[in-house]
């Protein structure tokens, strides 16, 4: 069949004799590096072993990304660099249902998915769909040629119409079709074949993901061996996953795993809540607590600090005028961000309007009014003065009393401190923190689920809930933001409030590791990760907003190394990223549901004991720890 196919391209003038030769030379190199040049006699016995899958998988990859091809002729459209108000659709012709080249465009971009299956085509039904499709800024047909019973005519004046109207990029899955029907398409990607491998190459390439453009840097999906990592130990994840479900740590998590810029593992594991009626998968958006410092609050302060708009040295009076003559005035900020300035931990300043009945009808509505309008909880509206007092009852707070008077603070992690990083921010970008990030990295880096309230943007059934609240809000928390003060806010603090999923989360990882460099644009510099993500002061492993290893730890452990970072999360979430060895760890959970009580997670070491399988799975590991 497949030889059937190469001869009525080559009489069809669909390929050329060179490019045959090319690829043929080019699949017999790759089989010769693999060990398949010599004719080595396999005794019977050996064949009941079978093949390594791992190797095998990774060879496949390999054949399949290198015999790719893609044309772009006139105003190239591939691959995008700002996704910001960017609007994707995908046709899928052939197949009624979303396969894996669907499901990997949706980790690029948000797209909105429509299908066609192999069956004569009505002309009106082409119609409302062209007037559909033309609203999108692009939209990616993929051919499926093995469900096509044929392409009549009506199906190539639906397409070339569209070509009309919006920017279409045609992605050939399957059998070679005459090529001279779409020579008016600017962007053509041709697999030759149609399986999952060459679906999901084929969607990387629309986004630049492969082959590798270190003018595009966009994170790739990979085999594991082919980033130098051991599947089969990989594999243990699995069954630790399994044992923090099965003792009850957590109803389910999310785990991916990416090296050298390419995801290596990304899967969901068990379930919402522990009635296991709805599956996690790696769309599941998770409220990732305290990492909104890093993912949100500190990346802003990064930028603001490239711009000249903020000063480590400076104290937090000289940009935030009310804290003069208080004694949050003269904080240093580099401190306040290292959480070594003397603030306190936390305040639990929920239960400052809750005292008595007076207190809650006068911050609390059941519905939105014009006055209430920030919604708590289901069913639970607070109004904007609200902010107004906390961050009073934030300025009045007292510091630590310190143990001698003339040494400096010590270290204490302290939330206190980012609800001023969210004021900072704010008040040195001239927009709310949810509207700066958004604006600045999530949208053009293609992070659709990252976001300060999700419900405004995804259905409740994408999120997982957290805890059922008893003492506070007396509701399942699902949607809204489980941090008490967050909530209290509107949904938007500098510590707490953003929710997001694994994938997304390495993409902003990865950015850090590339140097502030992600998808053809350079978001931050590589000066400035270096000196956040670095250690600020001796005895206090923090670097700005970043968490760090602690050094006994390393030395006794090897891994994480000391030039790694990320941070962690009260609802069981961790990110986290090493220079070193190249490598993104991202850990999501919801294992404060039911309660806040549950602390197994902590308990059986689920988050670190996963992680220090991502390192026995690196190869080359002693050659690069140092």
């Amino acid at each position: 069949m497949a030889f059937s196919a190469i001869i009525g391209g080559l009489n069809g003038r669909y390929f050329k004799q060179n490019e045959i030769k090319e690829k043929v030379n080019r699949v017999l190199m790759l089989k010769y590096h693999a060990g398949l040049g010599s004719a080595n006699i396999l005794p019977a016995s050996a064949l009941a072993l079978g093949v390594e899958k791992p190797s095998l998988d990774a060879l496949s990859y390999q054949v399949y990304t290198k015999a790719m091809k893609k044309t772009e002729t006139g105003a190239a459209s591939m691959p995008f660099i700002d996704l910001t108000d960017t609007h994707f659709a995908s046709l899928s012709l052939g197949f009624s249902d979303i396969k894996t080249f669907q499901e990997t465009l949706d980790k690029y971009a948000p797209f909105v998915h429509y299908m066609l299956p192999g069956n004569a085509y009505d002309p009106y039904d082409l119609g409302v769909l062209q007037n559909q499709l033309a609203q999108f800024d692009h939209v990616i047909v993929g051919l499926h040629t093995s469900g096509l019973i044929e392409l009549d005519g009506a199906l190539l004046r639906f397409l070339n119409h569209l070509n009309a109207h919006t920017n279409v990029i045609l992605v050939f899955l399957g059998k070679a079709i005459e090529p001279v029907a779409f020579s008016a398409f600017s962007n053509k990607i041709f697999a030759h074949e149609d399986n999952h491998i060459t679906q999901q190459i084929a969607a990387q390439y629309v986004f630049g993901a492969l082959p590798f453009n270190a003018a595009i840097q966009r994170l790739a999906y990979s085999t594991p061996e082919m980033q130098g990592m051991d599947s089969r130990t990989l594999a243990k994840i699995d069954s630790i996953a399994h044992e923090a479900i099965r003792l009850g740590a957590t109803p389910g998590c999310q785990v991916l795993v990416a090296r050298n810029g390419a995801i290596v593992l990304e899967k969901g594991y068990g379930y919402y809540t522990y009635d296991s009626i709805m599956p996690v998968d790696t769309r599941t958006i998770y409220d990732l607590a305290s990492v909104t410092k890093t993912a949100a609050t500190t990346q802003a302060i990064m930028k603001l600090v490239e711009e000249g708009k903020i000063e480590l040295g400076d104290s937090l009076g000289q940009y935030l005028h009310e804290l003069s003559g208080s004694n949050k005035g003269e904080l240093v900020i580099r401190e306040v961000l290292a959480h070594q300035s003397g603030l306190r931990a936390f305040y639990p300043f929920w239960k400052n309007t809750i005292e008595d009945e007076k207190h809650v009808l006068h911050y609390y509505k059941d519905n939105p009014t014009g006055s209430h309008s920030n919604e708590v909880a289901y069913g639970m509206f607070a109004g904007e003065d609200l902010k107004d007092s906390l961050w009073q009852w934030t300025i009045n707070t007292r510091l630590r009393t310190k143990r001698y008077s003339y040494k400096p603070y010590d270290y204490k992690y302290s939330d206190l401190g980012f609800y001023m990083m969210q004021v900072l921010a704010e008040r040195a970008s001239g927009r709310p923190l949810d509207v700066y990030v958004d604006s600045v990295f999530y949208k053009p880096m293609g992070m659709s689920t990252l976001s300060f309230n999700p419900l405004c943007k995804f259905p409740m059934m994408r999120i997982a809930p957290t805890e059922r609240d008893t003492e506070f809000r007396h509701v399942l928390i699902w949607g809204t933001v489980h941090d008490q003060i967050a909530a209290m806010k509107g949904g938007v603090s500098g510590h707490a409030g953003l929710f997001g999923n694994a994938n997304d989360l390495a993409k902003i990882m990865q950015m850090q590791l590339q140097e502030g460099f992600y998808g053809g644009r350079q978001y931050l510099k590589g000066e400035t990760i270096r000196n956040f993500t670095a250690q600020q002061y001796a005895d206090n492993r923090r670097g700005l907003g970043w968490d760090k290893p602690d050094e006994q730890d390393v030395k006794e452990n090897k891994f994480p190394t000391l030039d790694s970072f990320g941070h962690t999360g009260f609802t069981g979430t961790i990110v986290w990223a090493d220079p070193t060895f190249n490598l993104v760890y991202v850990f999501l959970s919801n294992r404060i549901y039911p309660s806040i009580d549950n602390g197994k997670l902590s308990d059986l070491r689920i988050r670190k004991r996963i992680q220090n399988v991502v390192y026995e799975s690196i190869l080359d590991f002693d050659k690069h720890y140092h």
